[in-house]
This record gives C-alpha cells, structure tokens and sequence, in this order.
C-alpha cells in the first residue's frame, strides 16, 4: 500500500512539474510582448511570476523530502555550491537589503533543480512531444506578434510605451524595427529559434499543409530577425549555420564512407561550414538591403529626407547607435567598469557584491564611473532607484554577483556539460537532427549571454528554455551514453 502511495506521489509529482513548467512559459512567453506586458502591470496581473516562483520553491520543498528527484540532476553539486556561494555573498552586503537577493534565489532555485531536473520525469520520446506541444503553442503567440510588428515597419508606424524599465520603443524607429515587442534584443533570438524550430519540423512533418506552415514561419521569423538590426543574434545565426552544416556534412561522409581519412571528413565538414556562414551572412545583408526599400516603393516612407529616401531607414545594415565609431555600443566601456569594481577589494573579487544589490554598491562606492554617471544622465528615475547601467553580460553579472569562487564553480558545471557533450559527439560518427537542433540551442545560448544578461540570476523566458533544454540535452547524454556502453559490453562478449 505504501509501495502504491509513493508510486501515486511521484506520478502527480511529474504531472504538476509538466503542468508548472507549461504554465511559467506561457507566462514569460506572453511578457515578451509590450501590449501583454503593460496590461499585466496595469491589472496587478504581474505578481504572477513571483507567485509562481514561490509555488515552484514550495514544490521543491516538498519534492525534496518525497523523492529527491531536484538533487539528482548531473552536475547538480555544482549548482547548490552556486547557490550556497550566492547566499554567502548576499550575507555579506545584507546592510543594503535582503528581498531582492532573496527574490532572486528563490528565481535560481526553480530554474536550476526543478526545470532543469524535468528532464529525469520524462523519458525522450515524452519529452520530444512535450517540446512540440510547446513549440506549437509559443509559435501561434510569437508569430501573431511577428507579423502585427512587421506590418509596423511597412506602414512604418512608431511609438512609445511606458513599462517597468522606462519608456520602450515600438513599431519601427531609429533604423530599427522594434515592433511590439518589449525587448529587442531577448525576441530577435527567440524569434530566430522559432525560424530554427520550423526549419527543424521541415524535415520531420509529412503533411504538406504543416510544412507550408512551417515554411511561412521560417520566412517571417527571418524577416523580422534581419529588420531588427540586433547584432547579437546575427552572429548566434552564424554560429548555428556553421554548426549544423558541420554536424550535417560529418553525418553525410561519415555513412557514405565518402573520404578515408578522418582528417579529409573534419576539413570537409569545416569547409561547408564556412561556406554556409558565408552564404546566411550574405542573405542577411541582401535582405536588410532589399527590405529596407519597401516602404518606399508602397508609399508608406517619409520621402521628404535624404534625397528621396525614407528618414528612418538604414540602406545597409547599419544602426543609427552605433555611428559613434563605438562597434560594442559602449559595452567595452561597461565591461570595463564593472571588472574594476569587482576586484577592487578581496572581498568583492571572491564573493561579489551579491546579485540583487551590486548595483545600489557599485553606485555608492564608485559614483564616478562611467556606468553610474551614465544612468544618472540618462536615466534619472532608475537612477534614483538605485539601479546603473546593466553588465550586458550574463558572465559579468555571474562574476559581480557571487564573485570569482561562483563565477568558478558555475563555470565548472558549465564545462563540464559541454565537454560531456563534445565527448558523446567524438564517439558516435552519426549525430541525430534532434540531438543537434539541442546542441545549436545552447551554443546560441552561450554566445547571446555574451552581450546580455538574461540567464544568470535572471528569470525571463530565455532562462526558462536555458535550463529546460539544458536538462534535455542531459538526458539525450545519458541515452547516448547507455547505447554505448551496451555496444562495448557486446564487443567484449563477442571477443570472449
């Protein structure tokens, strides 16, 4: 009887854990959206994701005392060494605060041990539906935003909305389309995985109704990608193109027994991998150049500027803010203040100034800097609230948040599955389509958080899918890894 309780807590267990996880990426799905946004914040409606933070704490609470499924992710000692890493760190500033390092906890702890441990309730088939169900779902809401926004930029309609962070951009403006999304940056590389993903389900769909649904997604995501200048996911699309030609190409010599030499596959795959990155770079750049001209020739573009040529328009794919001569939009500068404020003492290089107070710490120790003086400029009301001008970059927030010995260990569990991965990669010469559509999500995760801060100790819908395909990708290993185990194990038979 017992034995059937357990089993009875543990099937409900997953059940909630699917329906939980669901229900948060609806929510930060919905969030990207500014019409969505404001009307959540207006109607009180935003104190759901705290609330569902909390309801995610409770269950792991109570998760970990019936199966401890959240502790038995891989790696997962490194990621309560972060945790432990990160609470020392915001004892140590606790004069400026606790709440907003407490919030941000509790946001780490359900990212960490209960989305990424979903992998171990499902098996991979479940968990290949489930992600189709999602990717379904996300994509009506994502692609309804798409082409309300890219109706903007031929219309050139533009216009500001006032949010949380301050005033948002919308429609198209500054040679930019901005459309009706909260933030430019976070949707052009979601809406490049929703290109990813309907290219993905052209080579799986049979009916020829869905792949054309598929075709027409893919098309519009690109379009909406390249008009929003944002270089970020430019080179996350380049890197994905060279990975999957490689990944592609490999698969092809490999059961073809097209070269001999393992030498002559690699500089064949690489070769095509060039090629490929060349070839999506020179799309973008055609494509941003031909669309930028459509306005014109419908009509619809102030003509009265520039000798004919509409105003707001960029002919080549250039972005009006960056024509300082500045290429990193002053993120060299950003980088640089922070990690001179990050070892300016012992303390603050081993363990940080805490995640949800290092910016009202750097603010009243260092007010001259670059990074305060410019929040203080420009941006006064937040300015007032504490807050400076953001790392734009989720290795640098690690490093100021927890400081060199969680920015170490977190780095540690980060390597150690990649190198899992690269290891399952090496061995098997045939890679799934499946486990490389995984293995480009996270690339293009790894190289995005470079220029934004949108997974560590940030709870945005980035970080939602970060941690989830991560756990995916964990479980695609430990299949990989059975199969090959069990190979080894027929081999030793049949020699014996």
């Amino acid at each position: 009887m017992n034995a059937i309780s357990k089993n009875q807590l543990k099937s409900w267990a997953d059940l909630f854990v699917k329906i939980y996880t669901s229900v948060v990426l609806l929510y930060q799905t919905l969030w990207q959206i500014a019409p969505v946004q404001v009307f959540l914040c207006e109607t009180g409606l935003d104190a759901i994701s705290p609330m569902l933070a909390v309801l995610g704490f409770v269950f792991l609470v109570f998760d970990f005392f019936l199966e401890r499924t959240i502790i038995q992710s891989k790696y997962c000692v490194f990621l309560v060494a972060v945790i432990v890493i990160t609470g020392i760190s915001s004892l140590l500033y606790i004069d400026y605060g606790w709440v907003e390092n407490a919030k941000i906890i509790v946001f780490q702890l359900v990212q960490m041990f209960l989305l990424y441990s979903m992998y171990l309730r499902m098996d991979s088939n479940e968990i290949k539906t489930y992600l189709g169900r999602i990717f379904g779902i996300v994509s009506i809401i994502f692609m309804t935003a798409v082409i309300i926004s890219l109706y903007q930029f031929f219309a050139q309609i533009s216009y500001t909305v006032q949010l949380d962070g301050g005033a948002c951009r919308q429609g198209f403006q500054d040679g930019r389309l901005f459309g009706i999304f909260a933030n430019i940056n976070h949707a052009s590389l979601l809406i490049c995985f929703m290109g990813g993903g309907a290219i993905y389900c052209l080579f799986l769909l049979h009916k020829k109704w869905l792949k054309a649904v598929m075709g027409v997604q893919a098309v519009l995501s690109m379009l909406y990608v390249v008009m929003t200048g944002t270089r970020s996911t430019l080179v996350c699309m380049i890197s994905v193109a060279a990975l999957c030609a490689f990944v592609g190409i490999r698969n092809l010599v490999y059961k073809n027994n097209i070269f001999k030499s393992n030498c002559k596959r690699v500089l064949c795959a690489i070769g095509v991998a060039v090629i490929c990155a060349g070839m999506l770079l020179g799309t973008y750049l055609g494509a941003h150049k031909l669309l930028a001209k459509i306005p014109v020739w419908i009509g619809t573009a102030d003509t009265q500027t520039n000798n004919g040529e509409p105003g707001d328009i960029s002919e080549i794919p250039g972005r009006f803010d960056t024509h300082s001569g500045d290429i990193s939009n002053n993120r060299f500068k950003i980088w640089a203040d922070y990690i001179r404020c990050d070892f300016s003492n012992i303390k603050s290089a081993l363990f940080g100034y805490s995640p949800g107070n290092y910016m009202k710490i750097i603010k009243d120790n260092f007010p001259d800097i670059y990074i305060v003086q410019y929040a203080k400029e420009k941006f006064p009301d937040a300015y007032r609230e504490g807050n400076i001008y953001a790392t734009h970059n989720s290795y640098l927030v690690l490093l100021t948040g927890a400081g060199v010995i969680g920015f170490v260990v977190m780095g540690a569990f980060v390597v150690l599955s990649g190198l899992r991965v690269l290891k399952c990669f090496i061995k098997r010469k045939i890679i799934s389509k499946y486990t490389t559509l995984l293995m480009a999500i996270l690339v293009a995760f790894l190289i995005f958080i470079v220029f934004e801060s949108v997974i560590f100790y940030s709870y945005t819908c980035i970080s939602v899918i970060f941690w989830l395909i991560l756990g995916f990708m964990a479980k695609e290993m430990d299949i990989l890894e059975a199969n090959t185990d069990m190979a080894a194990d027929k081999d030793k038979g049949t020699e014996n």
